[in-house]
């Protein structure tokens, strides 16, 4: 006996997704098309021509222990109080405190997939899109914490079937934090996630990324503008392992850092690009063929004990510091002296 299923096409909306005992909704959805869905009992095989969703926000953060917040859908957190959800990212100050370590975050390793019995059941999802989502994230590893607004994401599948192995179609673009904007077009297989996407990046604030430069330097990021473009590569190495490649362009605009100790100009530069990237992590290859620089700046202080500042500001925070205060010398140096621009 057969029994096959088919219909046309369902929409819901408002569809909110929670952990037990929980009062956040970690995922929102506005409105969620499934189109053309088609079950078949004897062969085992559901077929979903098209689903779309339009609208909605998904609410995720990093746990102090590695555990990621989403976790708690699949049953695997047994708290019974919500913890907080994400705060808004906004631009504000950066600490001049060095935050606390975060533990390691916790996945487990990314095998090839297995070969697939007979019996399985088979999903195929030719077209998938999703348009309008926003992803409010934040790393509480960290101190403070730190947010990350992803939105709006708008992300294009095509040709996802389980019965056959190989790559799908991706087409993504991602706002981050208001003017930041990611675009990735090309292929990735869902069961390896072995990729070849054409990448670009612009305007990502590095600010973000101060808490976790002050767990190993003793600098502040005030400001700092991202940009790249070129191939982003995903391949697998002998140990299964996954490495990166990168061949394209990397920049870097309106970088200004702060020695802490003294609270003045470390580094800093209108723009960085460098051009001409060949990086393969799988063989630890990087050449560059160019990087120029506009209007680079570095204060470059040589203490009487022979320590240099760099060496100091470059410490982890939690490393002791080599032999006289190399803050407390530069103090007596005049500015020509102690500045050193390019």
């Amino acid at each position: 006996m057969d029994l096959n299923i088919v219909g046309s096409e369902m929409k819901l909306n408002g569809l909110v997704v929670r952990p037990k005992n929980s009062t956040v909704d970690d995922v929102h959805l506005e409105e969620l098309t499934i189109r053309d869905a088609r079950v078949s009992v004897a062969d085992r095989r559901v077929t979903v021509a098209d689903i779309s969703s339009t609208g909605g926000k998904i609410l995720s953060w990093l746990e102090p222990d590695g555990t990621f917040s989403l976790s708690r859908l699949a049953g695997t957190d047994t708290a019974t109080e919500a913890p907080a959800p994400p705060v808004e990212p906004h631009a504000c100050a950066t600490p001049q405190t060095a935050p606390t370590q975060a533990a390691p975050i916790k996945t487990a390793p990314t095998k090839t997939a297995p070969a697939k019995s007979d019996r399985d059941w088979q999903i195929a999802l030719p077209h998938v899109q999703i348009s309008g989502l926003e992803v409010a994230f934040e790393d509480r590893g960290v101190k403070p914490v730190v947010p990350i607004k992803l939105a709006p994401i708008d992300v294009k599948l095509t040709g996802y079937d389980s019965a056959k192995a190989g790559p799908l179609t991706l087409e993504a673009h991602i706002g981050i934090d208001g003017e930041g904007k990611l675009s990735a077009q090309g292929t990735v297989d869902p069961d390896t996630l072995v990729s070849a996407l054409d990448l670009e990046v612009k305007s990502i604030d590095l600010r973000t990324a101060q808490p976790y430069i002050a767990r190993v330097t003793d600098m502040t990021l005030l400001s700092g503008k991202l940009g790249a473009k070129g191939k982003l590569g995903l391949t697998r190495d002998a140990a299964d392992s996954l490495q990166a490649t990168y061949a394209g362009t990397l920049e870097v605009t309106k970088l200004r850092t702060i020695d802490n100790a003294l609270e003045q100009d470390f580094i800093r530069w209108d723009q960085l690009v460098a051009t001409g990237i060949d990086y393969d992590g799988a063989h630890s290859h990087l050449i560059i063929k160019q990087i120029a620089a506009r209007r680079p700046y570095a204060r470059v202080i040589i203490a009487s004990n022979g320590t240099i500042n760099i060496t100091e500001i470059l410490r982890p925070a939690s490393a002791p510091a080599s032999g006289d205060n190399t803050a407390a010398a530069a103090k007596t140096a005049e500015p020509s002296q102690a500045g050193c621009p390019f």
